[in-house]
This record gives structure tokens, C-alpha cells and sequence, in this order.
């Protein structure tokens, strides 16, 4: 099944959009210590500003999906997110972190709607083979994006975070282009 015709992109697609939630997940913190001096309680609180964003994302997918499609629910989500990505990279001081919010709504949407378009775009036939693909590639590749990121910030700076996610993003986006 992945030799399959987009099959590859989309299961890369995922993976980058898991790579992004993991990041958040696992490195906001350590990104709004190290670049805006918050204490480590305070940063625990932004992190959950990004899953309660995700959360609500979701929730609010769940009645816009009445009149999208999953690709352009897909597409809205990474437009969303991307305009908090940028939000975070902007030399506005603290007020940047309101960006975790945006990527997290932003995000809402992207997971559930690759997984739903898989009968969709590949046949009902293989989609139960193709969705575990989905998601033990997605798992994968989004471990190695925050292990990667991890050592590569540590050893640097933190500051690099909104340009990874940016570079990761547009993965993302070029892969979901090509399965379409």
C-alpha cells in the first residue's frame, strides 16, 4: 500500500504536522524559558495555552467540517497555524506566546482530517492498512523532528524554534500538495 500513489507524501504530511505538535508539546516550554525568561511555572501555563488551542481547534472543527471538506479543512488549519507561527517569530516581546494559542486552534483541524480523507483519497479497499501507516510513520517521524530539534537547540539556541516550525510547516504543506 505505500507504493501506492500518494501514500508516501501523505503519510510524510502527518508525520511533519506530528513533528510540530510534538515540538510544541515537548520544547514550548523550554522556548518561552530561554527566550522570554519566564519561570518554568509560567511557561507550563503557555504549553497549556497551545493544547487547550488544539482542544478547541477540534471542537470548533468538528461543526465547520458541516461545510468543508477534509482538504480544505487540512488547508485552513495549516493557514491558521502558520499565522501563529509567524506571531511567535515577531520581535513583539511576551506577547508572542498568544501564538502558542493560534498554532494549537490552527492545528485543531489537521490531524483528524488527514486520517478521515484516507477512504477518500485512496479507496475504502486498503484504508484500514494505509491509516496504521499513517500513524506509525507520523509517530516516527514526529519523534525524530523533536529529538533532532531538541539536541540542535540545546546545542544552539532556543531562538531557532519559529524558523523550525516554519521549515517543518512548509514540509508539511509541500507534502500534503503533492498527495493532492
Amino acid at each position: 500500500v505505500v507504493k501506492m500513489k500518494g501514500v508516501l507524501t501523505s503519510i510524510l504530511s502527518l508525520g511533519f504536522y506530528c513533528g510540530m505538535e510534538f515540538l510544541m508539546g515537548t520544547w514550548g516550554a523550554s522556548f518561552a524559558v530561554n527566550v522570554f525568561s519566564l519561570s518554568p511555572a509560567d511557561a507550563a501555563k503557555w504549553v497549556s495555552l497551545f493544547f487547550g488551542g488544539i482542544m478547541l481547534g477540534r471542537f470548533v472543527a468538528g461543526f465547520v467540517s458541516m461545510k468543508l471538506n477534509d482538504n480544505q479543512m487540512i488547508k485552513s488549519g495549516m493557514i491558521i497555524s502558520l499565522m501563529g507561527i509567524i506571531f511567535l517569530a515577531l520581535p513583539v516581546g511576551k506577547v508572542a506566546l498568544y501564538g502558542f494559542l493560534l498554532i494549537g486552534f490552527g492545528f485543531g483541524p489537521i490531524f483528524p482530517s488527514i486520517l478521515h480523507s484516507v477512504p477518500a483519497r485512496f479507496g475504502k479497499e486498503f484504508s484500514a492498512d494505509i491509516t496504521g501507516f499513517h500513524m506509525g510513520g507520523a509517530y516516527t517521524i514526529g519523534f525524530a523532528v523533536q529529538m533532532i530539534f531538541g539536541f540542535v537547540a540545546s546545542a544552539t539556541t532556543f531562538k531557532i524554534t519559529p524558523f523550525v516550525l516554519l521549515g517543518v510547516c512548509g514540509m508539511m504543506v509541500l507534502m500534503n500538495e503533492m498527495t493532492l
